[in-house]
């Protein structure tokens, strides 16, 4: 992932092991992956825009997303459950856009895309709520 760094002009600390939680629903036959801990830290190189960090997660997280999709299709394997389709943060985005769906940029201190949306007051406060805490984990 160090090759990101310089596609976005960032500077990224890998200080801590990511932590990936895959667990195994017999009776369903599925298998799934939850991300539990990620410590990377990333700053803008001088010169580049101060977006560059969130630029980079964002690129990261597809192409992680991607790698774990491979692994859950490859995990899979044959018989009853090769047929359930894998669910990655890439074919969600791909099933949204298929549909008409636009993909919304939400961030802190931009209140204008999130009031356009269409959610009760409570999901906006929520939603709130949720960036500013994500904002002060980022620092």
């Amino acid at each position: 992932l160090a090759g990101l760094d310089a596609a976005y002009g960032t500077l990224s600390d890998y200080d801590d092991a990511r932590v990936l939680a895959v667990s195994l629903n017999a009776a369903q036959q599925m298998l799934s992956t939850d991300l539990i801990f990620d410590s990377v830290r990333s700053w803008a190189r001088p010169g580049t825009k101060v977006s560059a960090p969130a630029a980079l997660a964002m690129a990261r997280g597809m192409l992680e997303a991607d790698a774990e999709g491979a692994v859950l299709a490859a995990a899979h394997g044959k018989g009853a459950a090769a047929a359930k389709p894998v669910v990655t943060v890439r074919s969600v985005f791909q099933a949204a856009k298929d549909a008409g769906v636009k993909a919304v940029a939400l961030a802190r201190g931009k209140k204008e895309p999130l009031e356009a949306l269409p959610l009760p007051r409570s999901a906006k406060r929520i939603l709130s709520e949720r960036l500013e805490a994500c904002y002060r984990e980022f620092l």
